[in-house]
This record gives structure tokens, C-alpha cells and sequence, in this order.
């Protein structure tokens, strides 16, 4: 089997190691006499010989022998795991070259920030309107709705406008004809400070027991014939004057409520 002599850099102690030897323990050996590990595969750089220059007189001296450097019997080290520290060395990839983005330009900083401001303009603006029946109550808001209302169309849809509207007042009375007719008088009032669409006028008729004899929702312009206002304004007030069949004989109770008016498809 083939040996190979390695030699220790601290004490200088020499070892004959086998191929194998090295193989298992990744080159690593411990000195016996100093206990330092090193690695037997790098070989030490051997220093330059120097040339022997010959006696300068011809006296001749006894040659004294060299004494035989002692050469101590490499202990085989038994299989060990390799050092931690080894192993994570050998791992370590190497770190990934990161290129380094250019700054952003001011004139990209300047446009970026302008968008951030027009993007939260259009939110405000946006919960604004979706907002405007219960905003436009708010007294820091009232004066500039009233402002916008001037160039944009601010009607509150009937639906959200009905709790700014209020009944003024009804009355049913009968009425001396030969068709038995009933004259219905109310009035409708706007206590918001926006326009509302016109709501729709539901009326039914009752008999002593509370049981439903009669009812009949009115549109706008049945109960306001003559007029095409589609809305009412802002502190607004309306009366409403009808003439109603009268849908039976004997004691009617009545009642009147506003619904929301069906908004158009678009």
C-alpha cells in the first residue's frame, strides 16, 4: 500500500499516512506530540538548497555522522466527522451580485406624489356625493354644496330625500256633489338643504274595523297636475289639492304616506 509522509507545520513531527486515511478524514491529521490539526494534502514549500563550499585548508576533520532524524510513527486517526466550521466554510456560497437601482428621477417623484393627491381628491370627492343627504346638513358643508349644486345637478333621489321631507298637514272632508266625491287636502315639506325628486303619494282608506276598503299611490303629476316639477327645493313647501272617488258608504278612516319614487334606468 502506498504511503505518504506527512509532516506537521507546529513541532515539524513527521507521520507516514495512508491515501485512504486522508480520503476519510478530508486530508485532515492530528499531530500526536502537539495535538494540532492540520491538512496532510498541502504539501510544505521546501526550502532552496543551499551548494556546500569546499574547506579553505587542506586540513581534514573527522566527519562527524549526522544524527538520524527520529521519525515517529503517524498515529491513524479513526474516522471522524469534519469539523463544523469546515463544512460550513465549504458550503458558503458565494453572496449574489446586487446591482444597485438609479435614484428616481424628480420629475418621477413629482408625478407620483401628483397622482397621490388627484387619487384622494377623487375618494373624497366620490364620498362626498354617494354622502350628500346627511353632509349637506352638516353647517361647515351647507355653503359648499350650495356652491356645487350651482353647476352640477345635486337632486337627492326620493329615496334618501324622504327623511328631509315632511307632511304639513291632511285633511279629507266630503263635499256636496252628486258623484259623493272627497277632497283631499296636504302638504309636502323639503327641510333639506339640497332639491329632492318628488315622491310618489300613497293614500288608503279604512273602515271602522281598521280592514282596507281603498288604496292608491299617485305620481307627481297626478298630484300636481298642471305642473312638470320633478323636484322639490330646498325649504321648499307644497300644497296638494285632489279630488277622490269616495270608495264606500258609511264611516272612512284614512291615512297618507310617501314612498320613494321609482329612480329611471340609465
Amino acid at each position: 500500500m502506498t504511503k505518504q509522509v506527512a509532516q506537521c507545520p507546529a513541532c515539524k513531527a513527521r507521520y507516514s499516512v495512508t491515501p485512504g486515511q486522508l480520503r476519510i478524514a478530508n486530508g485532515k491529521v492530528r499531530c500526536g506530540q502537539c495535538l494540532t490539526v492540520f491538512d496532510a494534502l498541502q504539501r510544505p514549500a521546501t526550502p532552496p538548497l543551499t551548494p556546500r563550499t569546499p574547506p579553505s585548508s587542506p586540513a581534514t576533520s573527522p566527519v562527524q555522522p549526522e544524527p538520524k532524524r527520529q521519525e515517529t510513527t503517524a498515529k491513524a486517526i479513526p474516522p471522524q466527522p469534519a469539523d463544523p466550521l469546515t463544512l460550513l466554510s465549504q458550503l458558503r456560497a458565494d453572496p449574489p451580485e446586487l446591482h444597485r437601482r438609479p435614484p428616481p428621477s424628480r420629475r418621477y417623484e413629482g408625478w407620483a406624489f401628483s397622482g397621490s393627491v388627484l387619487a384622494l381628491l377623487l375618494l373624497a370627492g366620490q364620498y362626498l356625493w354617494f354622502e350628500r343627504a346627511q353632509l349637506s346638513s352638516d353647517p361647515w358643508l351647507t355653503d359648499v354644496y350650495q356652491w356645487s349644486c350651482r353647476y352640477l345637478d345635486c337632486t337627492l333621489p326620493s329615496q334618501s330625500g324622504l327623511k328631509g321631507l315632511q307632511t304639513t298637514h291632511v285633511l279629507v272632508r266630503q263635499l256636496d256633489s252628486p258623484d259623493d266625491a272627497l277632497e283631499l287636502l296636504t302638504g309636502l315639506h323639503n327641510t333639506h338643504s339640497l332639491p329632492v325628486s318628488l315622491p310618489q303619494l300613497r293614500i288608503h282608506f279604512s273602515d271602522s274595523s281598521g280592514r282596507i276598503l281603498a288604496a292608491r299611490d299617485l305620481l307627481p303629476v297626478e298630484y300636481l297636475p298642471g305642473s312638470d316639477s320633478t323636484q322639490i327645493e330646498p325649504g321648499a313647501r307644497l300644497n296638494i289639492r285632489l279630488m277622490i272617488q269616495r270608495p264606500a258608504t258609511g264611516h272612512l278612516g284614512y291615512e297618507i304616506d310617501w314612498i320613494a319614487n321609482p329612480e329611471p334606468e340609465h
